[in-house]
Formats: C-alpha cells, sequence, structure tokens
C-alpha cells in the first residue's frame, strides 16, 4: 500500500494501538508524520517518533505531541546535539530542565542551564553538575538566589548569618525563622534586632483605623475564609507569630494551619464571622500582618469560603431555589470569582471542579426539585463525593462545622477583593432564601431562567437577580467582562458536561462571533 492507502486504512480504525502496529512498520517518516494527526492518545504518538529514521523528523514531530512528559520521552532518546536543538520544544521549566540534566557535555549542560528562569530548576541542573559538593556551596558559586521556603528543602542546617545575607533576598520575617536555626550566639543576636522592626510594623498598623463598612447581608447569615499563603513553612510561621509582638485579642481564635496543597505555607483560618465592621476589621487585620510577616498569597492558593448551612435550615424551597440558580449560572460564578483580569488558577479543576455532570442526575424538565430533606442528602453525595468541588456540600449536617463552601476563588491578594467574594457568595444564599416569601423577585427568577440568552444577557439577569446597586452590578460585570474568553473555561465546561445550555454558547466566543448574530449594543 501506498502512504495515502495507509492513511485512509487509518481512517476506518477507532483503535489507536492497532493503528500504532500499521504504522511503525512503514518506512516513511512523512507517513508517520501525517498519521499522528490521526491518533489521539500521547503515548502512542511518542512511540511512533521514536521509530522514526531522521532525527530533524523526529524534532518536527515533538510539535503534535501535547504533553511535554511525553516530549521528553522522545527527547531523552537523542543524543547532545539534538538534544539542544529539540530544548526549546519545551515550555515547562521543570521538564526542560531535566532535558538539560541528561546532556552529557557538561560545558554545554551549564550553558543551557542559565537559560532557565526558573531559579529552582537552575538550583537542580548545577546539582546535576555538582554531583559531591554541597547544596549551598552550589548555591554561591553558581550564585543562585532561591527565596527562604525554596531552599528549605535542600538544607538541613543553615550556614552562617553572612552567607544568608549575601545570597538570599529574604523579607524580614524570612531573616528571623533563617536566624533561629543559627549556630553562633552573636548570629542569633544580631537577628533578634530585626525582630524589633517587625514588632514595630506591627504595632503601626494595629493602631489604624479599620473599615467601617458593612457587607449588607443578613444578620443571621454567618461565614468564614480560609486564606492560604506562601513564604514561610507552617511550623516556622507558628513560631513567628508566637515571638512577635500581637495584642489584637481576636487573633487567639484564628487559626494557622498546614496545607498539604501548598509548596511551602501554611492557611490563616478564621472563627466564625458575620457582615458587620467588626468581622471586617478581622480580615482586614488578617491582610496587614500576611503583608508586614512577608508572606505571599501566590497564583496556587486558593480563596475558600465557608456560610453556615444553618441560614437555609430546613426550608425545602430555600434549597431549591439555591440549587437551581447554582445550575444556571455555576460557569459564571466561576468567571466572576476572582479581580478583573486575574486568571483562574492552573490547579482549579483538580481542587475546584464542576459540579455539572452531578446536577444534571436531578434535573426533571430543565429545573431541579427538592421535595424531602432527602433530596439534598442524595444530591449532597452525587456532587461532593469528596471536598474537592468548586461549591462543597461535604460538611452538610456536621454539628461541628455544618457548612456550605465555595472554593472556586484564587486566593484574594487582598482584603477587598475577600470581602467582595464574600459578597458575591453571601448575596445567592440571601436571595435564595428571599426567593421564597418575595413575589417580587418572579419576574426576575423567570428572565435568568431563560435559555435563549447570550451569555452576556445571562449575566445581567444574574447581576439583577442578586444586587441592587449598579455600583455591586459593576464589580462582578468587568471581573467577567476581563477573563470570559479564557481557555480554562472551555476545559471546566465542555458541552459534553451539561445537560442543557444556560446561555446561548455561540454567542460568547470571540472566534464564533459575527456580525450578524451580534446584537446592536455589543457591536
Amino acid at each position: 500500500m501506498d502512504d495515502n492507502d495507509v492513511l485512509k486504512k487509518l481512517d476506518t480504525l477507532k483503535d489507536d494501538w492497532r493503528k500504532m502496529q500499521i504504522v511503525i512498520e512503514a518506512d516513511s517518516d512523512n507517513l508517520k508524520m501525517k498519521a499522528l494527526d490521526k491518533i489521539k492518545d500521547i503515548w502512542i504518538k511518542v512511540e511512533i517518533v521514536k521509530t522514526m529514521k531522521s532525527n530533524d523528523k523526529k524534532i518536527e514531530a515533538l510539535d503534535k505531541i501535547d504533553d511535554v512528559r511525553g516530549k521528553l520521552n522522545v527527547i531523552l532518546t537523542f543524543e547532545d546535539e539534538d538534544k539542544i536543538k529539540a530544548i526549546d520544544k519545551i515550555k515547562s521549566e521543570q521538564i526542560k530542565a531535566k532535558a538539560i540534566q541528561s546532556i552529557k557535555d557538561i560545558g554545554m549542560r551549564l550553558k543551557l542551564m542559565y537559560t532557565l528562569k526558573s531559579e529552582k530548576e537552575r538550583l537542580n541542573v548545577a546539582c546535576s553538575i555538582e554531583k559531591y559538593m554541597p547544596i549551598l556551596k552550589i548555591i554561591e558559586k553558581y550564585n543562585i538566589r532561591l527565596k527562604m521556603h525554596e531552599i528549605m528543602p535542600y538544607v538541613k542546617n543553615y550556614a552562617n548569618a553572612e552567607f544568608v545575607e549575601k545570597i538570599y533576598d529574604l523579607t524580614e520575617a524570612e531573616k528571623i525563622v533563617m536566624g533561629s536555626g543559627l549556630r553562633k550566639k552573636e548570629d542569633r543576636d544580631r537577628w533578634i534586632k530585626e525582630r524589633t522592626k517587625l514588632d514595630e510594623r506591627i504595632e503601626e498598623f494595629s493602631k489604624k483605623e479599620y473599615s467601617k463598612t458593612e457587607l449588607d447581608l443578613p444578620e443571621d447569615m454567618t461565614f468564614g475564609v480560609e486564606i492560604e499563603t506562601e513564604g514561610i513553612i507552617y511550623n516556622k510561621l507558628k513560631e513567628l507569630i508566637d515571638r512577635i509582638n500581637i495584642k489584637e485579642s481576636f487573633f487567639r481564635k484564628w487559626k494557622i494551619t498546614y496545607d498539604c496543597s501548598l509548596k511551602c505555607g501554611a492557611e490563616f483560618v478564621s472563627p466564625v464571622l458575620n457582615s458587620y465592621p467588626d468581622s471586617l476589621k478581622q480580615i482586614e487585620y488578617i491582610y496587614n500582618l500576611i503583608e508586614t510577616i512577608g508572606l505571599e498569597v501566590e497564583e496556587s492558593c486558593g480563596g475558600h469560603i465557608h456560610f453556615g448551612a444553618d441560614y437555609f435550615g430546613n426550608d425545602l424551597k430555600t434549597w431549591e431555589n439555591f440549587f437551581n440558580i447554582w445550575n444556571e449560572s455555576e460557569e459564571l460564578f466561576y468567571k466572576m470569582s476572582n479581580d478583573v483580569g486575574e486568571i483562574p488558577r492552573d490547579r482549579l479543576k483538580r481542587y475546584a471542579g464542576n459540579q455539572s455532570e452531578g446536577m444534571k442526575l436531578f434535573c426533571e424538565d430543565g429545573s431541579i426539585k427538592i421535595d424531602s430533606l432527602k433530596d439534598i442528602i442524595n444530591l449532597k453525595e452525587k456532587i461532593s463525593q469528596d471536598r474537592y468541588g468548586g461549591l462543597n456540600l461535604s460538611n452538610l449536617g456536621n454539628p461541628k462545622k455544618n457548612t456550605i463552601e465555595f472554593r472556586i476563588p484564587n486566593g484574594p491578594k487582598n482584603n477587598k477583593v475577600q470581602i467582595e467574594n464574600i459578597k458575591l457568595f453571601g448575596k445567592l444564599l440571601e436571595v435564595s432564601k428571599e426567593m421564597s416569601n418575595n413575589k417580587n423577585l418572579e419576574e426576575k427568577l423567570e428572565l435568568f431562567m431563560n435559555h435563549d440568552l447570550s451569555e452576556k444577557e445571562k449575566v445581567e439577569a444574574l447581576l439583577d437577580l442578586l444586587f441592587k446597586e449598579e455600583n455591586d452590578k459593576e464589580i462582578y460585570r468587568a471581573r467577567w467582562d476581563s477573563v470570559k474568553e479564557e481557555k480554562i473555561f472551555d476545559d471546566l465546561f465542555k458541552s459534553e458536561d451539561k445537560n442543557k445550555y444556560t446561555f446561548k454558547r455561540k454567542d460568547y466566543s470571540i472566534n464564533n462571533l459575527t456580525k450578524n448574530n451580534m446584537t446592536k449594543e455589543e457591536r
């Protein structure tokens, strides 16, 4: 068979394994290159590429392998010369570093090490060059500048104080933590002086006037927040907090806990809060403390918010309203949960995935019916088999923590964004309950439940349902507008995951928009 016949044969087969058996027997690299487009399985593609005769063709074929580890698997079969050519095909710094480490020529390995942007990955390459040199000497020799939490996994004993100052760009708090491990008394004494500066700063912001605003949420609605941070390992942060002078009595009610999803950090967990200024002062204080200590709310951090489920009680209609609003607008909440222009974290699907699949099992004629408490329990079990959902109901019924948790937001970088997030989800709960006794909301609800809307119109219907003030609406409208086209939402909300479209999808993708289907306002 000629190449065209082989390609036609592949079109008749569904199993990638059988396709591979045919392709690897062919002599033509060009045929193998074309055949890659007809195969979905990444690792079968990898095996086909490995059988190509020309290394130049193998390098070209890397563009057809969408998995960085798959690319690395091919590159590791190359000699140094071809590895060097292929390395730019890898975007992941971590995987690129592994490819560089495999190069036999030490001089070339060193040269390529300095093309890496990540200091941590540079260190990994340097360690492969200097296999027997102590880690701190490697850092000093290659002038690698890591933050303390990045170097901690490599270092069992701290170096002397002069070395620490020379190598690291440390915050005051990191200096204190590093200082606690210094062996010489004179070094430790010098570091103690740094602590005085930190105490002064904490004393300074403790005296400041705090926000007097309220959240405009019901008096009987309670909530709690978890603020994830990176920068100091959990046990060292606890030691630091014990040392510094925090006079605020409410701080004793906050907990600092370990979070296994963080690389080197901890989270601040609030007590039960409400919408009044005293609670909001606590949140503002914690963010000031985080900034002063030198911690960071990084891209990998989540911003989880719990609301007391007692607010709903056993009112079945309230629960039904809540589930229906969520089912209709889940995707929109994902797009409104972060500050303007902030893209959701990469690990969102793993730690806060959508609930479309579970929700659709309870839909009848396009809506969810709650006829008994058993229905709530069944729905909870279907959509919250573990706690890693954007909407987490796994705590319902727990006498110690009976909460509805929203896990979608990234870790808010300041108290303003945190409070806006609390208000967004709090209004969802408030309207769900108010709707049971307020017929004035029926017209807004009817418009909101309509599916013959563009995404923009659906957003407006949701905001009209949740908020009275235009200023409030503009906050979340701007958030949605700044990220609505991001690819992560295509991955989270694939069409097959939804039992129905809650708005007209053809109207919201820039790639599909045409002047013919745009409204006059949208033009």
